[in-house]
C-alpha cells in the first residue's frame, strides 16, 4: 500500500493523476 500511496503523490512518476490522485488511486487499486 505504500508503493501506491507514494505513487499517487508522486508528481514525476505520475504527473498526470498528481493532480487527480484520487482517480489515479482507483486506476492503482
Amino acid at each position: 500500500m505504500s508503493e501506491d500511496y507514494a505513487f499517487v503523490h508522486d508528481p514525476k512518476r505520475c504527473i498526470k493523476c498528481y493532480t487527480c490522485e484520487i482517480a489515479c488511486k482507483q486506476w492503482r487499486g
